[in-house]
């Protein structure tokens, strides 16, 4: 997770994009890869940071779902 210089809060946005394309079976081994995919300053003292996941089930060619996190950071 990359982190704003400055930042003193880190607020759980929600999910943007979620797509769902594969189900996880109980027992599976998952792998969760995160890209950084923007940095929007919203006012002086907000930045929104939007990841992009792909989230892999060990043994399956198709990922399970593609999800963007969405974060709001307050910074001082």
């Amino acid at each position: 997770m990359v982190i704003p210089e400055g930042a003193v809060m880190a607020i759980y946005y929600g999910m943007n994009k979620v797509r769902h394309l594969s189900p996880v079976l109980a027992g599976s081994h998952i792998q969760d890869r995160i890209v950084l995919g923007n940095v929007e300053k919203r006012s002086n003292d907000k930045i929104m940071v939007t990841a992009n996941h792909t989230v892999e089930i060990k043994g399956n060619k198709k990922p399970a779902c593609y999800p963007e996190s969405l974060t709001l950071f307050l910074i001082k």
